[in-house]
C-alpha cells in the first residue's frame, strides 16, 4: 500500500479558531504517517451540531463524521437508523491499536444493532476519578499532615475542613475562609462538584451488581440500603456547621475553582492533570502559595474508592459514511494510526523538531509547541484510555509533571467506572419522570440546607418510582444483563 496514491478522506470535525489545515505541519505528519490526503470541513463548537445535522438532511457526506456528544446523540442514532453511516466490525477487529488502546467497554457500546457489528469508534479519556486540590500551606499553618498516602477518613476530611474554616490559615485575622467549595446546577447543589471522593466514601458508585430485588442499582435509587441517605447527611452537617463555601448555592461553572484562586476556599475537585494550571492561577493571587493533593476518601471498611462519572468513557465518537464505500479500510487505518506509538507520539507532543526535542532521552518542547497546544486536544480525534501522560502538560516543570503522572496513576488505579455505559433507557425519556429528576435535585438541596429532614428522601424515592423509576430500574437491568452475563 505505501506504493499507492493517498487515499483522500473528507473529515467533518469540531475545532477551533487557531487550527489551519492547510500548510499545518501536523496534518502533513498524519497524512504522511497513513498515506492519505486529508480534506477537513471545520465547524466551531457553538454551531457544530448545527451544521451536523445540515449535512445529514443534505445527503451528501463527508467520509468522516465527528459526533461530538457521543452514542446518546440523537442525530448520530438517527445516522444510524437511516443508513448513513457503515458498520467497520472486521476492519476494527483487525486494527491492532484500535483493539489495545481504546477502552473495551466503550466499543461494547457501539454495537447499535445488536449484532455485535461496530458501527463507529470512541474518543476516551483516561479512566479515572478525580481528587482533591488541597492549600498545603494553610496544612502546615493550622497545623495538620496529610496521611502518607494521600488518603482521609470521613472524620480527617471534616477535620481538615473545620481547621480551614475556623483557625484563619491564611492569616489575615478575618474569619473568612471555607474548607471547600462546590457549585449548582440547574439552581441546585451538585454534590459531585463539591467533591466526586465522597461517593466513593459512601459507596454510591452509579450502576452496580447488587444483591436485592435486583441485580444491578444505583444507590442513590435503592430502597433496600441506605447510603445515598447517609451521603446526604453527611454533607448537610458540613454545611450547618458552615465548612463549606456560602457561595455554593449562587456558584456556577467554573465559579468554584475562582473561590479556590481567590483564597477563600483551600481546596477543590481537581483532575490530576490540571494540578500545574490550577497552581499558576493560584500562584498569581498568592506567590507563595503551595499545594498537595488528596486520592480518596475511606469508606467504613478502609477501602478508597473513587467515583467514575464517565460510564461508555465516550467523549464522541468517529463514523464512517456511505460516501467512503470501498474506503472503509483506509479509514479505519487513519483511526488505527492515531494511537499507534508513531502516531500518538505526534498527538502528544506534536512533530519531532518543530514542537519538541530529544533532550538526554526526555521530551522537551519549544515555543512552537504552545501554538499546536492551543488545538492539541481537537485534533486529537481519538484517545488512548490508558496513557496519563497525555494529560500531563509538555510544557509544565518537571517537578510537576512527576507530580501529576502520581496523582493520575493513583487516582485511576482508585476509579470505579459506572456499569451502564451511558445507556439512557426508553422509560428514562418519558415526560413524567424527566419533570420529577428536577423535583429529586430540589429534595437534595433542601435536606442540605436544612430545610428539609433526611427522611423527606424516602418519600420523595417513593414518587420517583411511581414517576416510571420502577420500569427504569428493570429496563436497565435488562440491559446490563446482556451486556455483562
Amino acid at each position: 500500500e505505501e506504493q499507492a496514491e493517498p487515499v483522500e478522506l473528507k473529515l467533518l470535525v469540531q475545532m477551533p479558531a487557531e487550527f489551519v489545515p492547510e500548510d499545518n505541519p501536523i496534518v502533513e505528519a498524519l497524512e504522511k504517517g497513513t498515506n492519505t490526503k486529508l480534506e477537513f470541513e471545520i465547524a466551531p463548537q457553538n454551531s457544530f451540531q448545527e451544521r451536523i445535522n445540515i449535512v445529514l438532511a443534505s445527503g451528501s457526506y463527508p467520509d468522516i463524521m465527528q459526533f461530538a456528544r457521543g452514542i446518546n446523540e440523537t442525530s448520530y442514532i438517527n445516522a444510524f437508523e437511516s443508513g448513513v453511516i457503515l458498520p467497520i466490525t472486521e476492519h476494527v477487529n483487525n486494527s491492532q491499536n484500535l483493539k489495545k488502546y481504546l477502552d473495551p467497554t466503550s466499543l461494547k457500546a457501539l454495537e447499535l444493532n445488536g449484532n455485535g457489528d461496530i458501527y463507529a469508534v470512541p474518543r476516551n479519556t483516561l479512566i479515572r476519578a478525580d481528587g482533591l486540590i488541597v492549600r498545603k500551606d494553610w496544612l502546615d499553618k493550622v497545623g495538620y499532615t496529610l496521611p502518607e498516602d494521600g488518603n482521609v477518613t470521613l472524620d480527617e476530611f471534616k477535620e481538615i475542613l473545620r481547621r480551614f474554616t475556623k483557625e484563619d490559615p491564611d492569616g489575615n485575622g478575618k474569619d473568612d475562609t471555607y474548607g471547600i467549595s462546590g457549585r449548582s446546577s440547574g439552581g441546585n447543589l451538585s454534590i459531585g462538584s463539591l467533591t466526586n471522593v465522597l461517593y466513593g466514601a459512601f459507596d454510591v458508585m452509579g450502576w452496580q451488581r447488587h444483591e436485592g430485588e435486583y441485580d444491578y442499582m444505583v444507590a442513590n435509587y435503592c430502597r433496600e440500603r441506605d447510603n445515598y441517605k447517609k451521603l446526604l447527611e453527611y454533607v448537610a452537617g458540613l454545611w450547618q456547621e458552615g465548612l463549606i463555601d456560602p457561595n455554593w448555592p449562587i456558584t456556577k461553572g467554573s465559579g468554584t475553582r475562582d473561590r479556590f484562586y481567590s483564597g477563600n476556599a483551600g481546596m477543590v475537585s481537581c483532575f490530576g492533570g490540571w494540578v500545574y494550571t490550577f497552581d499558576k492561577k493560584l500562584k498569581s493571587n498568592f506567590p507563595d502559595a503551595e499545594t498537595t493533593y488528596i486520592y480518596g476518601i475511606k469508606d467504613s471498611e478502609g477501602k478508597v474508592k473513587s467515583y467514575s462519572i464517565y460510564g461508555a468513557n465516550i467523549y464522541g465518537v468517529l463514523a464512517v459514511t456511505t460516501t467512503a464505500k470501498g474506503k472503509e479500510k483506509a479509514a479505519v487505518g487513519f483511526f488505527d494510526y492515531l494511537l499507534s506509538d508513531e502516531g500518538w507520539n505526534i498527538l502528544k507532543y506534536g512533530v519531532e523538531g518543530i514542537h519538541y526535542n530529544r533532550e538526554n532521552g526526555n521530551v522537551a518542547v519549544t515555543e512552537e509547541f504552545n501554538n499546536y497546544n492551543k488545538y492539541r486536544s481537537h485534533i486529537t480525534l481519538l484517545r488512548r484510555y490508558n496513557d496519563p501522560e497525555y494529560f500531563v502538560p509538555a510544557n509544565a516543570p518537571q517537578e510537576y509533571r512527576i507530580r501529576m503522572n502520581r496523582y493520575l496513576a493513583r487516582t485511576s488505579e482508585n476509579c470505579v467506572p459506572t456499569l451502564d455505559m451511558g445507556y439512557v433507557t426508553e422509560a428514562q425519556k418519558d415526560m413524567a419522570f424527566v419533570e420529577y429528576q428536577s423535583t429529586m435535585s430540589e429534595t437534595v438541596s433542601k435536606i442540605i440546607l436544612g430545610d428539609l429532614p433526611s427522611s423527606a428522601w424516602d418519600d420523595a424515592l417513593d414518587k420517583w418510582y411511581d414517576a416510571n423509576g420502577k420500569e427504569v430500574i428493570e429496563e436497565m437491568n435488562a440491559y446490563l444483563k446482556g451486556i455483562w452475563e
